[in-house]
């Protein structure tokens, strides 16, 4: 009997069959019941002490084989975001001292000055982006605020995705995210770059388009890449601003 029927069902069942007190044909039927109520379970998105409880009440070893690999998935994430989390605090240190030359709040004071016709959307979706990418990175820093942050950052990625309609830009979601969260939000730049963000909004579908990419693996890098293409479009801005 194949290795995958045995563990699919209940150590009395086993033990029973191994003892020629169950037929092989019963053996069949309870690993299909199991099966059929375990694929019945939809795990995706549920939170972890949902999953928890699940796990405990649940008498279906395929079932609790597969919340025991979402465990461990999850204690993988959570290792991986903690590492990623701590790049990002360093990085915004070294942002809000050294970006464009002039330090990260700077900037941020300055293209919120900026008079810019309403028509160019280009730039209402960078400052936007930059604006909630802020929002995103001080959610990590600032622990009694992380979800006044983290609220802001959705606002202000809903409104960019508004903004983007109609647009030349690119963005959407999807599900392919290595971290603990539901979805991954991509935009793209118009130079081709790549930026995401994270989110465990399972409403995300109805603000954003599906969209079948994969990340780009570059670690903590969405905020470099909109100070660079800010640069590279709207230095004359940044210069007259500076020098005003």
């Amino acid at each position: 009997m194949e290795e995958e029927i045995l563990s699919g069902v209940g150590k009395k069942t086993r033990i029973g069959f191994q003892k020629g007190a169950i037929s092989e044909k019963e053996l069949l039927k309870i690993y299909t019941h199991n099966k059929r109520e375990a694929d019945k379970i939809h795990l995706f998105g549920m939170k972890y002490n949902d999953l928890r409880n699940l796990y405990r009440e649940s008498h279906n070893p395929i079932l609790k084989s597969r919340i025991e690999k979402l465990f461990t998935e999850k204690d993988e994430k959570d290792r991986k975001s903690c590492d990623q989390n701590k790049t990002s605090l360093q990085k915004l240190k070294e942002l809000e001292e050294n970006a464009l030359g002039i330090g990260l709040k700077r900037v941020l004071h300055i293209i919120r000055k900026i008079n810019i016709s309403p028509s160019d959307k280009n730039f209402l979706i960078l400052s936007t982006l930059i604006e909630a990418e802020y929002a995103n990175l001080c959610a990590k820093r600032n622990k009694k605020k992380t979800r006044q942050c983290y609220d802001r950052k959705s606002y202000l990625l809903e409104k960019a995705a508004y903004f983007a309609k109609n647009s030349d830009w690119k963005y959407g979601y999807n599900n392919s995210t290595w971290k603990n969260a539901s979805y991954i939000i991509f935009f793209y730049l118009p130079d081709g770059e790549q930026l995401s963000w994270h989110t465990k909004d399972f409403t995300i579908y109805q603000r954003f388009p599906y969209l079948d990419v994969e990340w780009d693996g570059k670690i903590c890098s969405t905020m470099s890449k909109l100070l660079s293409y800010l640069e590279s479009t709207y230095s004359h801005l940044l210069q007259n601003s500076v020098a005003a």
